[in-house]
């Protein structure tokens, strides 16, 4: 039985299509969000927002988990005060809002304040930032104001916008701290 030195290993790898095929995927995920081609920034970040407003709408004054879904990505990662671990997937998603939230909850006011959107990937990547402006009923807790920050992430798959991650967090007063 004849043995394989490194060399002759390596003279089989350069000359097998191994190494032209190795070269052109590691090109394509180098490149694919580094192109610099040319799209409609300010009609992405407008269909982008659309889809945040959308699932915000949804749950804040609709209270609809159906509605809902429509805007979240299968592998949604959610995480949220208390900050006990990250809630992911879609169907644990959903569940928790409709288990912590909806069940519970009745907002009387959600706005979305200085939204601000950034495109990475040749627009097909989208992280999204705003403030939060809400008041609500919890149970029995009436809490008239309630202000935040939200940071979300989209990607586009199949000509839609779906919401990957969310997190969001109370604003603390300075005097709070």
């Amino acid at each position: 039985m004849k043995t394989k030195t490194r060399s002759t290993l390596i003279i089989n790898f350069k000359k097998s299509k191994i190494p032209i095929i190795l070269i052109a995927i590691i090109a394509m995920i180098l490149t694919s969000c580094n192109q610099t081609q040319s799209y409609d920034t300010a009609k992405i970040k407008a269909e982008v927002l659309e889809t945040v407003y959308a699932h915000n709408r949804a749950w804040a004054e609709l209270e609809d988990i159906n509605e809902q879904k429509k805007y979240v990505h299968e592998n949604i990662v959610f995480i949220s005060p208390p900050y006990k671990k990250p809630i992911t997937g879609k169907e644990e998603y959903l569940n928790s809002y409709q288990k912590d939230w909806m069940d519970h909850a009745t907002v009387h006011h959600f706005n979305e304040l200085d939204p601000d959107v950034k495109l990475y990937c040749n627009g097909l990547f989208a992280i999204v930032t705003f403030e939060i402006d809400m008041a609500f009923d919890l149970d029995d807790t009436k809490v008239p104001e309630w202000h935040g920050y939200d940071k979300m992430t989209l990607v586009k798959e199949n000509g839609k916008w779906l919401i990957t991650s969310d997190m969001y967090a109370q604003q603390v007063n300075e005097s709070d701290q």
